[in-house]
């Protein structure tokens, strides 16, 4: 039985360089969109295990919805040119890793992947969607579910039909009904004019679908509404017509076409070391000497030094974001790092606060001059200099960590969080976008207590 993963590349590229900062390398070239979708493909290649993966890209910019409607999705501003120029590397990079790409200058990538779902369930297998387009949740169906990511990049959430009936009280394929009345501004659809989700989805609800609704207007009372509905009834069919996705494009192609080949090692090897992809170089060497995991073969290095991986009882990046200082535990130590803007503090449980360099700067003076409050540091040499600059004598300092680093191993590159995080714990802190400073103040207490065995 085959289960095949279809992946809506252009929305995960998006998402994927939306969430992580602008990384560069070295020589310039931006990397954090290409970066971002690998390590989400892992995880839903991890989650998923399918047996088939195909790619579907967005190609044309005059597809047959185009010409059908000229001003679909004319409002969208263009691709930053960060993005564009990470467009061909992705898909270099994915064929290297085995995968194959499809695109159409015809149709969208919603139509080939809701193709490709309804061969794939009518052939009596599944189907898993990844992308976080509801356009294409109107293909959900007992052999289709769609995996779409949350705030962090690697946190994923899956979709089948009965949890959307259950949050939408109508069918999948009736979401195409309820974007005819109410449209959708992301893709320019204009809908009825005036009617919102709330009203479409009651009509919907009590007349199925815009055919039948309009087939029984005259039962409707006479208001606004109804008249809006007669005098847009054309834009209604439209806007439906346009929210359909096409389920027969014609593709040549064979569903071993659709099984991952063999990864290209020596040449992503080659690639990722000029990307500075260092985790997932790493995991490459894993695969070309066929030797333990990256974490087995870091712990067996690392027991004959300082750091003791098993005396970590804390999992480092379940993050818990609260709004203020008095949200932590009381009576712990935690762990504290200074960013641009805000001091971060973290507990043991990974309940992290930042506080505000300007705003609340005087809060910020009570946390670092407070003695009984025991803090772990990062960048102790920064924390000293805000001291020394806004007259604040410091106390409760107990650790630095970069120190502890070290000791632990003066040949390293880097002592910063996020390179700490990538040695001791094989984990990438960029995953958590806008949170990385935090994902790295809560990573200071485990890593404490890894340097001093618990």
């Amino acid at each position: 039985m085959k289960k095949v993963l279809l992946v809506d590349g252009n929305n995960i590229l998006h998402r994927a360089y939306h969430a992580l900062p602008l990384l560069k390398t070295r020589d310039g070239r931006y990397t954090n969109a290409v970066y971002g979708f690998l390590k989400m493909l892992q995880k839903i290649l991890e989650q998923e295990n399918p047996t088939h993966v195909a790619i579907c890209f967005d190609k044309g910019k005059n597809t047959f919805r185009h010409r059908k409607y000229p001003a679909y999705k004319a409002q969208r501003k263009p691709m930053d040119p960060e993005l564009l120029e990470q467009m061909p590397l992705i898909r270099e990079v994915l064929d290297w890793n085995g995968y194959i790409c499809l695109d159409s200058e015809e149709y969208e990538a919603d139509d080939l992947i809701g193709t490709l779902a309804v061969k794939t369930a009518a052939a009596g297998d599944s189907a898993v969607i990844f992308s976080g387009d509801k356009d294409l949740l109107q293909v959900l169906g007992d052999r289709v579910s769609v995996v779409s990511g949350k705030k962090q990049l690697t946190d994923l959430v899956k979709i089948d039909e009965k949890a959307f009936r259950e949050k939408y009280g109508i069918a999948p394929l009736q979401l195409i009904d309820l974007k005819g009345l109410m449209g959708d501004a992301s893709d320019n659809i204009p809908g009825v004019m005036g009617v919102g989700e709330k009203t479409a989805l009651k009509l919907i609800t009590a007349y199925d679908s815009v055919e039948n609704l309009y087939e029984h207007i005259d039962e409707l009372p006479q208001n606004k509404m109804k008249e809006k509905l007669i005098n847009d009834k054309e834009i209604a069919f439209l806007s439906k017509d346009l929210a359909t996705v096409i389920t027969d494009v014609p593709l040549d192609f064979s569903w071993e076409d659709l099984i991952p080949r063999d990864k290209k090692i020596d040449e992503l090897k080659t690639l990722y070391r000029d990307l500075e992809f260092r985790s997932l170089l790493r995991e490459l060497n894993d695969l070309k000497e066929q030797g333990p995991s990256a974490k087995a073969r870091q712990s067996a290095a690392l027991s004959g030094n300082l750091f003791d991986l098993a005396a970590v009882k804390e999992k480092p990046f379940d993050l818990k974001m609260v709004g203020e200082r008095k949200e932590l535990p009381t009576g712990q130590a935690v762990g504290v790092c200074l960013d641009n803007d805000q001091l971060y503090l973290a507990t043991a449980d990974n309940t992290c606060c930042s506080l505000s360099r300007g705003e609340q700067a005087a809060e910020i003076a009570a946390v670092l001059a407070d003695g009984q409050l025991k803090k772990q540091c990062a960048d102790l040499k920064s924390l000293y200099h805000y001291c020394f600059e806004h007259q604040i004598v410091p106390a409760g300092m107990v650790g630095a960590v970069e120190i502890m680093a070290y000791l632990d191993d003066s040949n390293c590159g880097s002592y910063q969080l996020s390179a700490l995080a990538d040695r001791y714990f094989n984990y990438d802190t960029f995953l958590f976008g806008e949170e990385k400073t935090a994902a790295e103040a809560a990573l200071i207490l485990p890593l404490t207590r890894g340097f001093l065995r618990g």
